[in-house]
């Protein structure tokens, strides 16, 4: 699929939003970060985004003249697959192996959860050391429902094998710290 635009909405793209956030360009962050040097389309710097989470004062490059035309074709390109990779694929969706998440929370799940929205972040900002009777986890505070619904997944999935979860457990041969 191929996708028109002019120098101005790529630059209104890539101010708005990271190059790695405009997914709906169906291209990598890579390429398409190789057609806004092509049509001297400016880049914030590594700085821009943390200043502007940040509220600090940050400064918006203007778009300066083009150097060859004023519309950017964007071709969207499909990965090419060698064919038993492919036919795994069709196969493995075809079974249907769609994993089926409950809406109530596993108790160990929501005890995790629990203690990981009172822990205090780490120098990282992440939340960690949570205690001896939840999910050992590492995750920011923002992601915190995310990793919920993960790990609810993956405790419903376990149990769906005929796998037992239970706290205080430890893989076998191995030491957690």
């Amino acid at each position: 699929m191929e996708r028109s635009l002019s120098r101005q909405q790529l630059h209104d793209m890539i101010w708005e939003r990271a190059v790695s956030k405009v997914a709906e360009l169906g291209i990598s962050d890579v390429a398409l970060r190789k057609q806004c040097v092509k049509h001297a389309i400016p880049l914030p710097d590594a700085t821009y985004w943390g200043r502007l989470r940040a509220g600090r004062p940050v400064n918006r490059k203007p778009l300066g003249p083009a150097p060859a035309g004023d519309t950017i074709i964007i071709a969207e390109k499909s990965p090419s697959q060698p064919e038993p990779i492919a036919i795994a694929i069709r196969e493995a969706r075809e079974t249907g192996g769609q994993i089926i998440v409950p809406d109530k929370l596993h108790p160990l799940v929501a005890k995790t959860l629990a203690a990981a929205r009172k822990a205090q972040p780490d120098q990282h900002g992440a939340v960690t050391k949570l205690g001896s009777k939840v999910f050992h986890i590492r995750a920011h505070p923002d992601t915190l429902e995310r990793v919920g619904t993960f790990l609810n997944a993956l405790v419903s999935q376990a149990k769906s094998w005929g796998l037992q979860v239970r706290t205080g457990a430890r893989w076998p041969g191995r030491r957690c710290r």
